[in-house]
């Protein structure tokens, strides 16, 4: 029996109620989808399992929704981070929210029961908050994760857990999910989303993963994004024009670049409060929570930010 304060997270498989539409198409999506998702799932609890200390984090599965629960914040974090990418990885996209409250939960033989303020926050939060393929945190829920964030440095944020959420321009945080990804991974990720773009031209749908793409071209061209960083967040058409020239000369930016300049010339911005994990000269970004990016809107953070 379960009867204390939990972090939840709710998560959903985009598309899915659409296929079940055709149910034996339906069967098969979601056989793939169990196969390929959850092992590598397993996987990923495992090993946070033996790398951190903490509470585990418990998942079960309904359709196409998935829960996941835990005592320790930065442990359900990252088992999202692993659920989301191995999700895109296999050709899922999710999307969901992580929230905190009070949380009761009882199992009697194969019968499961539960009423939680914490699972319907989050579910709240997919529902209206997410609306991109995305894990937000949920507004009430993000200075309890600003704390754990902080913890291990006390007073200052550390290189990997800065690196856990991302802020987008409607100011909520979100799982990265593209944490743990190799870079061997890049160019199957571009050519998934780049595959979805030509899919969904012509369709409602075609911002999302748009958005995806953004996401994805910022994290893996970082180093080209500080060369254009006025450019970037002033979201000039420009910037996309220098990722299209790169790519015309780098066949390695080519093929693990998300090529969205094809169909828009506006794009998303992101916010990552990324501390490097080696501090080579007194110029170095050192984060103290007294200055916590956390409080912040996503514009002060954009003006406040050591970028240069």
């Amino acid at each position: 029996m379960n009867n204390e304060y939990q972090y939840c997270g709710f998560l959903d498989v985009l598309g899915f109620k659409k296929i079940l539409d055709d149910w034996d198409r339906a069967i098969e999506y979601y056989q793939r989808l169990v196969m390929n998702v959850l092992p590598n799932t397993s996987k990923a609890q495992s090993t946070i399992s033996t790398a951190i200390s903490g509470a585990n984090v418990d998942w079960r599965i309904f359709s196409d929704s998935i829960i996941l629960t835990s005592a320790d914040a930065l442990r359900l974090i990252q088992f999202a981070i692993s659920l989301q990418y191995y999700s895109f990885y296999s050709g899922y996209w999710t999307r969901g929210c992580i929230a905190y409250g009070r949380h009761f939960a009882v199992q009697s033989e194969q019968n499961y029961f539960v009423v939680s303020q914490a699972l319907r926050d989050a579910y709240i939060g997919e529902t209206i908050l997410a609306k991109h393929a995305r894990v937000v945190i949920h507004p009430n829920t993000l200075g309890r994760i600003e704390d754990e964030l902080f913890a291990r440095g006390r007073t200052e944020l550390f290189p990997q857990e800065s690196n856990f959420i991302i802020q987008s321009e409607d100011n909520l945080w979100f799982v990265n999910p593209f944490l743990w990804r190799p870079d061997g991974d890049l160019a199957i990720f571009a050519s998934a989303i780049n595959s979805r773009l030509k899919e969904y031209s012509d369709s409602e749908f075609l911002d999302k993963y748009l958005w995806v793409g953004d996401l994805h071209n910022m994290l893996t061209a970082m180093g080209h994004l500080h060369r254009h960083i006025d450019e970037y967040y002033e979201k000039r058409p420009s910037y996309l024009d220098s990722l299209k020239q790169l790519c015309s000369w780098n066949e390695v930016a080519e093929r693990e670049l998300v090529h969205t300049w094809k169909y828009t010339y506006s794009f998303y911005v992101f916010f990552i409060a990324q501390v490097p994990a080696l501090r080579l000269s007194s110029r170095s970004i050192i984060v103290h929570k007294e200055n916590s990016p956390y409080k912040n809107t996503f514009w002060e953070n954009i003006r406040l930010w050591p970028f240069k």
